[in-house]
């Protein structure tokens, strides 16, 4: 019956959060680490739910509020964990290089030691030791068999014989006569294993291992360099590691691209908007859509050679730009690719139109016509000098509202008084730059 009640005002609670003012709420999860951490977001409601009094609640003006702030706080604080997680990976990864040499520091440290105390002793028993070498020499050199060698020695052990005390181990098999000596400097103190060669005496045998320990001092310096290297080496790249993950973890807004970024499109040197296009459908799009009567048609002859189009700023156009957008142009077409000097041409925009018209308005029988792209061109075409094949690369950075206002005056000087586009074939014919196509 409870449930039925409950199920009852749902329909109520509905209706309810279509109307205004309604809040929203984001659930979280307070963090139990030392230091604290921010709250973890879990999730949002525009309704609190039973289910959610253990949850950290915090209530926002709009449940439109608390999605976009619930979404926000989600990908700042997945991209803190991902950047604490780099950053706890790379310090355990320069730690275990550290270990690593550390260790192998020791070991060398250890062999030192152990090649140095194995020589004093050797120096400082070599009656004894030169005694056991004398039995062993004499046993073997008669014949007697490793096994046999190794029964004796055992049974004068175990008699009590201070010589044969001395020996621990036989290294026979080898098809060397060498033995290891438990020899100590004091009774008391634990004996230290030395290896001793048969065939040499006490004293050049504690020359062969102080050499050996000088070997492993030079060995240790070695390694020491090499290992600070290679802590330096993993260091850097952990830091390169790290600095690429903050990179990521910057948040950055997003930019509307603007409308005619899907074309080819540069500022010219005197601030016009040059538009051209990537391929056929695009250069339809470009004409029929954005060509304005004030606007330049550039276009050449070569094959590949995009459409163009030079946007008018109050009306008027500058022949450095139109200049400028026939370099564009040529680079772009076949001649990039085979070296050719050749050039553009412009035609105004009252000139363009579409092929599939096949009497234009205003098109005379003894007019002339030019064919471009899948465009027709009414009238002469005005030629530029030829361009050269040379494109440059510009970054273009944006500006917010607050920084515009200083640039203002940067972009007013270099407005410039040109001469409206029916003076522009005038001015470049006069000065050589244009002739009518044939």
């Amino acid at each position: 019956r409870a449930l039925c009640e409950q199920l009852q005002q749902a329909p109520g609670l509905v209706s309810q959060l279509d109307l205004p003012g309604q809040p929203g709420f984001i659930l979280a999860q307070a963090s139990s680490s030392e230091p604290p951490e921010p709250l973890q977001y879990m999730e949002f409601s525009p309704l609190l739910l039973l289910q959610h009094g253990a949850a950290r609640v915090l209530r926002m003006d709009s449940f439109e509020a608390a999605v976009d702030e619930f979404f926000a706080r989600s990908e700042s604080q997945r991209l803190a964990r991902a950047s604490k997680a780099a950053q706890e990976t790379a310090a355990r990864r320069v730690e275990k290089v550290r270990a690593d040499q550390l260790r192998a520091l020791a070991r060398l440290e250890e062999q030192q030691r152990a090649l140095q105390r194995g020589a004093g002793l050797l120096e400082q028993r070599a009656a004894e030791v030169e005694q056991v070498a004398l039995v062993l020499n004499s046993a073997l050199d008669s014949g007697m068999g490793w096994r046999d060698l190794e029964q004796m020695v055992a049974s004068e052990r175990a008699r009590g014989n201070p010589f044969a005390g001395l020996v621990h181990s036989l290294q026979l098999r080898q098809d060397q006569r060498c033995v290891t000596l438990a020899l100590s400097a004091d009774p008391e103190d634990e004996p230290a294993l030395v290896p001793l060669d048969l065939g040499l005496s006490a004293h050049a045998n504690a020359r062969s291992l102080y050499q050996q320990a000088k070997a492993a001092q030079a060995k240790e310096l070695k390694t020491r360099a090499a290992c600070e290297r290679a802590l330096q080496a993993v260091e850097q790249q952990a830091q390169r590691t790290l600095d690429r993950q903050q990179l990521r973890s910057a948040l950055s807004q997003s930019r509307t691209p603007l409308w005619f970024e899907k074309f080819l499109w540069f500022l010219s040197s005197e601030g016009f908007l040059v538009l051209a296009a990537r391929d056929l459908p695009q250069g339809q799009l470009l004409v029929r859509r954005f060509l304005r009567p004030a606007d330049v048609y550039v276009h050449a002859d070569q094959p590949g050679a995009p459409v163009c189009v030079v946007r008018a700023r109050r009306g008027v156009v500058s022949p450095l730009a139109v200049q400028e957008a026939g370099a564009l142009v040529v680079c772009r077409s076949s001649a990039w690719a085979g070296k050719l000097l050749c050039s553009a041409w412009w035609a105004a925009a009252g000139q363009v139109s579409a092929q599939d018209c096949p009497n234009p308005p205003g098109l005379e029988e003894e007019e002339e016509v030019h064919y471009s792209s899948s465009f027709l061109i009414r009238g002469p075409r005005h030629f530029l000098p030829p361009a050269p094949l040379e494109l440059g690369l510009a970054v273009w950075f944006g500006l917010d509202p607050a920084s515009a206002d200083r640039h203002r005056a940067l972009a007013a000087s270099r407005e410039r008084c040109h001469a409206p586009l029916e003076q522009l074939g005038r001015a470049m014919q006069r000065y050589g730059l244009s002739s009518p196509s044939s």
